[in-house]
């Protein structure tokens, strides 16, 4: 029992990281709605007021829809590793998020949702976070400024790095998007 108690986290850690990981979590649906809500209302086309229908639709005759437009921009979150198996030791300050995306990543979405997010965050709670944006890591570094200090690290992915496309300097770098092959049959490299 005495070596439980060594490795166990305190009951102060477990709970800074269910806050942090839960306040997160809150502030990203946030910033998902506010993302969806903006995207609305620029997307406000006004419909056509011809009345020949052949404008309106293909040549198949039928409307041609790329993308759903009421799906949202960012699809959900997702706890990884430590966080999501439970396995918290004394001492681990990193914790990881994925947070999925309906289209690839971009770097443009990535500074989006990292200069909003700290919005979110103030409107939840009155803890002090650094919300640092990484190209790099295709990831998003929230880090609490209380004790204990623990950084969440958010990775953008989506399902989509799985289809082979040409790579466009916009998007975020596919070897580093979290979940890329997660659902691929096996576990050896490629």
């Amino acid at each position: 029992m005495a070596k439980h108690a060594n490795i166990y986290p305190s009951p102060e850690e477990l709970e800074a990281v269910q806050k942090l990981v839960s306040t997160v979590e809150c502030a990203l649906k946030q910033v998902s709605d506010w993302m969806d809500n903006l995207n609305a209302s620029q997307s406000k086309v006004p419909t056509p007021t011809t009345s020949d229908p052949k404008d309106v639709e293909d040549s198949t005759g039928s409307r041609s829809t790329t993308k759903p437009q009421n799906a949202s921009i960012l699809c959900g979150v997702m706890r990884v590793g430590l966080v999501a198996k439970g396995l918290l030791v004394k001492g681990d300050m990193d914790l990881e998020l994925v947070l999925m995306c309906r289209d690839k990543p971009t770097k443009l979405l990535l500074y989006t949702v990292g200069t909003n997010l700290p919005v979110q965050l103030q409107t939840l709670t009155e803890d002090k976070y650094e919300v640092r944006p990484s190209v790099s890591e295709s990831a998003i570094q929230v880090v609490n400024t209380n004790n204990p200090k623990f950084t969440l690290k958010i990775t953008l992915s989506s399902l989509a790095m799985r289809e082979k496309h040409t790579a466009t300097e916009e998007a975020l770098q596919p070897s580093v998007c979290g979940l890329l092959n997660l659902g691929a049959p096996g576990w050896e490299p490629a």
